[in-house]
């Protein structure tokens, strides 16, 4: 009995959801040192800040974060004939640009994260200096971090199942291995261990795609930064017991981190996170980690071994690379005949942030259409010593080139308008002269006017394109008793002035009947709405079948019968008006 009450204890000490502002980076030594990007609110360059719109030979569109070391844009590469291609761009903060120890461990992000060539790492592409300012050129993920997703699958549990959660940590777990395994030049193992894994720092894109960031304390041999004794780079929550213990770390570590990272993505909650440092840092080197099928998780026992051997205290017991965890995680999901690849994780992105990418691709969108206005203004501009004079002639040449299209421009204008007026003049008087003999009855005339002007006929059928939103392949609809299924239905019908239904069904969702006049062609956007929890003693109205839904259609409200005629006199029955005062119950056809 006391041990079932330790562990429930246990459990309600680790069961603090996900929410934002939760996370711990360092004990406070460190807090000076993590270079995270914080924040998911982006705004575009106005071109009057510290770096304006152009830097060097990159043209910055939108701010995507700050955090305590560096900032991250959103930046485009342009090029001849059209060319452009996004990048990310890291630059470090004035402050710590002056301290040589932040200034290694930006420097060392870039050497080692650029050694790593893996699909599951985000690229280094470059690395350099711009008017005494470094920055890291890097690949932009178009996409949300781990913890975005785990964020709303604990509000969307059901959405977020096992073997999505089991492909996103083995790819991480790829990645990792390719940084784990990375050798220098002549062959000598780098010993990186990446010592920050966490759900902040595992990017999934909107197309599938898993890739592992920030290797700003990452551990190798040749680092140009050292860490000092006593002080703890990571957050403490995604430590392994050594790390939280200021023991040495190796490729082990991360493993453990991978397996707090796993249990967590199944739990739908926290592992070690308490309400303090100190008691966290407790919990990361003592405390008990809960069986997940106890809990309540319903995965496979092959899985909970898997999870169980990662997170074991001795480092001797793990898995003893990464590799290893990502090919136990691969014959879980093989057995299970689950599919779990790029285009099921693509759907889950779609299906959790599909307003939040629009928003996204909006910003960028405007963002690439604006001109270098603020650059040719000279504000805020931010260039190299070597093409400064270089970019002075195109500034002036694009100058002297406004000009002279403004000069013809006022010329054309007075001459566009003579010439429209003569124009219409020399119609309106032809088509004046043209009327008068079509007032006369001569034969000729009579045969023009039998033949009349040619009937342009439309086609009796027209198309309705229905889409679902949000998109789901599980949606079902219902049109003139036929059913399609998926998010976006082309459906062909007769062209008529009377209004049609459609109905949409989901699972989970509620059941949605909509009006469409198919007097052309058009599109139909349907709305779903999640599914509330029915009431005890309510039915659950997804629940009814289509086809009872379909016959619904043919019904027709029944009409209400004449009054008999009673004789004068005679007074009316009281259980009559009762029942003539009652509703009468609407119909499907009524709303």
């Amino acid at each position: 009995m006391e041990q079932h009450r330790e562990e429930d204890v246990l459990l309600e000490a680790g069961a603090e959801i996900l929410s934002d502002g939760d996370e711990t980076t360092a004990v406070p030594t460190l807090r000076q040192v993590k270079d995270g990007v914080s924040g998911s609110v982006t705004r575009p360059i106005q071109g009057t800040g510290p770096l304006g719109r152009v830097f060097g030979r990159f043209e910055l569109l939108i701010e995507m974060g700050q955090g305590g070391m560096a900032t991250l844009y959103l930046a485009r590469i342009r090029g001849p004939e059209k060319f452009q291609k996004l990048v990310a761009i890291k630059t470090i903060h004035d402050h710590l640009a002056r301290n040589q120890d932040f200034l290694n461990m930006f420097l060392d992000e870039a050497r080692i994260a650029a050694l790593i060539d893996h699909p599951n790492v985000v690229t280094i592409f470059d690395l350099g200096e711009i008017s005494g300012r470094y920055f890291i050129a890097m690949e932009y993920v178009h996409g949300q971090t781990l913890t975005d997703i785990l964020k709303t699958a604990v509000k969307r549990p059901d959405d977020f199942p096992w073997h999505l959660a089991c492909r996103i940590v083995s790819d991480a777990a790829s990645g990792l291995h390719a940084a784990h395994e990375l050798r220098s030049a002549d062959g000598t193992p780098l010993g990186v261990v990446h010592r920050d894994v966490s759900p902040q720092n595992i990017l999934i894109s909107y197309t599938g795609t898993v890739k592992v960031v920030d290797f700003g304390v990452a551990y190798a041999s040749e680092r140009l930064s050292e860490t000092v004794t006593g002080t703890l780079k990571g957050k403490l929550a995604y430590m392994s017991p050594e790390q939280a213990g200021g023991s040495q770390v190796d490729r082990r570590s991360d493993v453990f981190s991978l397996g707090v990272v796993l249990w967590e993505s199944l739990a739908k909650r926290r592992l070690f996170k308490r309400a303090n440092e100190a008691a966290t840092l407790m919990a990361v080197r003592e405390g008990e980690v809960p069986s997940l099928r106890k809990i309540g998780v319903q995965i496979p026992v092959a899985l909970e071994r898997v999870v169980m051997k990662a997170l074991a205290r001795d480092r001797d017991e793990r898995y003893q690379t990464a590799q290893e965890l990502a090919d136990e995680i691969d014959a879980i999901l093989s057995d299970a005949q689950e599919r779990a690849g790029r285009s099921e994780l693509s759907a889950l992105m779609d299906s959790f942030f599909y307003d939040r990418r629009k928003i996204k691709e909006e910003q960028i969108k405007s963002a690439q259409h604006s001109t270098l206005n603020t650059a040719a203004k000279g504000v805020g501009m931010v260039e190299s010593t070597s093409t400064s004079l270089e970019d002075a002639d195109i500034v002036r040449n694009r100058r002297s080139k406004r000009r002279l299209w403004r000069l013809w421009g006022g010329l054309a204008l007075p001459l566009i308008l003579v010439l429209g007026g003569l124009a219409w003049w020399g119609w309106h008087d032809r088509s004046r002269r043209n009327t008068l003999p079509s007032m006369t009855n001569s034969p000729g005339h009579r045969d023009v006017a039998s033949r009349g002007t040619p009937v342009v006929r439309r086609r009796k059928t027209v198309t309705i394109e229905v889409r679902v939103t949000p998109p789901t392949n599980k949606a079902e609809i219902v049109f003139h008793g036929e059913r399609f299924s998926g998010s976006v239905v082309r459906l062909q019908t007769k062209r008529s002035s009377n209004a049609e239904q459609v109905i949409v069904t989901a699972p989970g969702h509620e059941r949605v009947v909509a009006l469409v006049i198919p007097d052309r062609d058009q599109t139909l956007t349907v709305p779903l709405r999640v599914l509330s929890e029915p009431r005890h003693g309510q039915r659950d109205r997804s629940a009814r079948s289509t086809r009872s839904g379909a016959r619904a259609l043919t019904r027709r409200p029944r009409g209400r019968r004449p009054a008999r005629k009673r004789p004068r006199g005679r007074p009316r029955s009281r259980s009559r008006s009762r029942a003539r005062a009652r509703p009468r119950k609407p119909g499907l056809m009524d709303w």
